[in-house]
């Protein structure tokens, strides 16, 4: 079962097909029945795997992370999560839609160190994955940029409306959530889930 779960989270890179027919086509197989329930057990925990690993190397990363090859998977097995738990809890998850991109006094120097980064060619491959790892970090900051306020403030509206309470800071309002999930006590799993499902979509974005 642990193997049949971890098909899942690899479909959003090798797309599988019908896993109805895959599970059946196992249970033909081998005699046995799919337990959809222990499926579903196996692949949260395996969602949760990339987090764990790479909080880490997100948080504190050192001169050769490649910093946005980890967010890249840590959004993406997030995602699995938050989609894992609506699933067992019967909530349709939404689409969420993302800010129009805004300029600053930095859009002009941003684009021109990413075109800068992008322009780089040498023949040394392990230098070449160093420029790719910093192009594509630079990428992330001019995204950021362009919709990182506005993604920040709506983030911000969706604490205020599930705690009460959203300080200015974004330190702070991560602080607050932590704090809120803590005391807790699962009353607020449906809520949370659709937070999740939210932040982790601008996030991807």
């Amino acid at each position: 079962m642990m193997d049949l779960a971890a098909w899942r989270m690899r479909d959003s890179v090798i797309p599988y097909g019908d896993f109805n027919k895959i599970y059946d086509r196992y249970a033909d197989l081998t005699g046995k029945p799919v337990d959809m329930a222990a499926i579903q057990y196996h692949h949260l925990f395996f969602t949760l795997t990339n987090q764990l690993s790479f909080h880490g190397p997100l948080a504190r990363p050192l001169a050769d992370t490649d910093y946005m090859t980890y967010a890249h998977w840590v959004s993406e097995t997030n995602l699995h999560t938050v989609e894992t738990m609506a699933e067992y809890l019967g909530l349709k998850l939404d689409h969420v839609p993302i800010p129009d991109p805004v300029s600053s006094p930095v859009s002009g120097p941003r684009e021109h160190l990413s075109r800068s980064l992008r322009s780089i060619k040498v023949d040394d491959a392990y230098v070449t994955y160093q420029v790719r790892i910093a192009f594509r970090l630079a990428r992330h900051l001019e995204r950021f940029d362009q919709i990182g306020a506005e993604v920040m403030e709506q983030d911000r509206a969706d604490l205020a409306a599930l705690t009460g309470k959203a300080p200015i800071g974004w330190d702070e309002c991560e602080a607050e959530l932590e704090r809120y999930i803590s005391a807790d006590d699962g009353a607020h799993d449906a809520e949370l889930v659709l937070l999740f499902n939210r932040r982790w979509q601008r996030y991807k974005a």
